[in-house]
């Protein structure tokens, strides 16, 4: 069993003269640093296992699975990050004065009470 992950491997998968997909490896693992991370782990496996699969039977379908399910995952992290409200002090509040020394404090010190 070739282990695959210390090199670049390309292959080019076709279902049609339209749909290719390349299957480069090291491109597909920096890729999951970018997924949600209950996702990270599975999707890791499976990219783990095609790498020992390249080149047998439903390898193509497998590799589009793969892909798909990396894409929905990185979907949902941009709609997520995209949705962040900003962080707003309304000057009416007197808290909000104090914002800045709020923020040494929690940062200087750990465990704030």
């Amino acid at each position: 069993m070739p282990i695959l992950f210390n090199r670049v491997v390309l292959l080019i998968v076709s279902n049609s003269s339209s749909d290719c997909i390349p299957f480069d490896i090291v491109h597909l693992s920096q890729q999951l640093e970018s997924v949600a991370s209950r996702d990270r782990y599975r999707l890791s496996r499976q990219l783990q296992q095609l790498g020992l699969q390249q080149g047998q039977g439903d390898f193509e379908s497998l590799l589009a699975a793969f892909v798909t399910a990396l894409q929905v995952s990185q979907a949902l992290v941009a709609e997520r990050q995209a949705h962040i409200p900003d962080i707003v002090f309304p000057e009416q509040l007197p808290i909000s004065e104090k914002r800045e020394q709020i923020a040494e404090a929690i940062r200087d010190h750990q465990v704030v009470v």
